[in-house]
């Protein structure tokens, strides 16, 4: 189906979006660089990375004022489709997280322009792009990024949904402000820019449910739209320019799989980045029981030519599985299993379940804090006395 706003989505008006990224973010950033010094503005990047949390009163004068002007809902905003999208995540949200460790992210990291942003912000701090922690950190808190804009309330008025959003936003401009110039290539486009967050909230939304047809999850056309109606807002708030958002899921898949063909390509940071994920993996929670699993994962989600782009053959026993260890005697099945086997289509809820109780264990050994999902997904999905 070819969509009215495809007409819009031209190679040139991409590529116009490529050297586009924030001017509000942008410029907040570069006040208080004016107002506070270098110094100041770098310690608020470190802040903004370094936790979670985002408290308006402890923000200098001209990041208030941003945060303030930016957190206001978009009057087309449905409150009905809203609701009816937290639902959908409580019925499928450990789905969700499987397609994005496992779809959603080496998506991304098949882009290859885009993908050298991802592994330099690694050398704002240290100049190394091998840190474990800094990729794991990222990693875990990306789930943490869904499981705030998704929670029940989450994008009402001043709640935790929408200072995550605003926060992502900050690191953004911060980014921009702070990447090394002598290390970026002006061909890739701005960093972060307007066409690269386009397709990464296109891999929050329109991945998952591409997601759940692959594996032949029912979910019906009203509560796939109500889903991609909350990531419009998430995309407004975030910074998106309108003309770039899509008005609904056939558009929002159209401009995926544009975006895709453009930029998908093999790439020493894609490779690296994928490695890393697998890596995070295996050390977050160790087995040495199914090691093929990740990569069988991938290739099934994101389709044999974009994982040869990202090094994710057909491997057996070469690393370990997100998996916990009490969980792997049920699936040691998985190192036998063909990639459009049934059987692993039916695994799917399983194994989606167990990668919300690693996320959490990641947390609770690597952060120093828990990582945060509400009680009402916790009973829905029966993790209230595992967490």
């Amino acid at each position: 189906m070819f969509p009215p706003q495809a007409t819009t989505w031209t190679d040139d008006f991409l590529d116009q979006k490529r050297q586009m990224a924030d001017p509000l973010a942008d410029r907040a950033i570069q006040q208080l660089v004016e107002e506070n010094g270098l110094e100041a503005a770098k310690q608020l990047f470190d802040r903004l990375i370094r936790q979670l949390e985002l408290p308006l009163a402890d923000m200098p004068a001209s990041v208030r004022a941003f945060l303030n002007d930016s957190s206001v809902m978009p009057d087309w905003a449905d409150e009905e489709k809203l609701a009816l999208s937290e639902q959908v995540f409580l019925d499928h949200g450990p789905s969700f997280l499987l397609f994005l460790y496992f779809k959603s992210l080496p998506t991304l990291y098949a882009c290859a322009n885009g993908a050298q942003v991802l592994t330099m912000t690694g050398r704002l701090d240290d100049g190394r792009t091998d840190n474990f922690e800094k990729f794991g950190r990222r990693i875990g808190e990306t789930a943490q990024f869904l499981v705030d804009v998704m929670t029940p309330g989450g994008m009402a008025g001043d709640a935790q949904g929408i200072r995550t959003i605003l926060r992502v936003r900050l690191i953004h401009a911060a980014i921009r402000q702070f990447l090394p110039q002598a290390h970026w290539d002006d061909a890739w486009g701005r960093p972060i820019n307007q066409e690269d967050m386009a397709i990464t909230l296109m891999t929050f939304c329109i991945s998952m449910i591409e997601g759940l047809e692959r594996f032949k999850v029912s979910i019906t056309d009203e509560e796939a739209e109500a889903y991609f109606h909350r990531w419009k807002v998430v995309g407004h708030i975030l910074g998106i320019d309108a003309d770039l958002v899509p008005e609904n899921v056939a558009a929002g898949k159209w401009l995926l799989h544009k975006i895709l063909a453009r930029q998908a390509a093999s790439s020493e940071a894609g490779i690296t980045l994928t490695q890393a994920l697998i890596d995070f993996s295996a050390a977050s929670i160790p087995t040495k029981l199914l090691d093929n699993a990740p990569r069988i994962f991938i290739r099934k989600l994101i389709g044999h030519d974009l994982a040869k782009m990202l090094n994710v053959r057909r491997r057996i026993g070469c690393l370990g599985i997100f998996l916990p260890t009490f969980f792997q005697n049920t699936l040691q099945a998985v190192q036998s299993l063909d990639e459009e086997s049934e059987e692993l289509d039916n695994m799917l809820d399983v194994i989606s379940m167990k990668l919300v109780l690693g996320a959490v264990d990641y947390f609770d050994r690597f952060k120093g804090r828990r990582f945060e999902i509400p009680a009402q997904m916790l009973e829905k999905w029966g993790l209230m006395n595992e967490s």
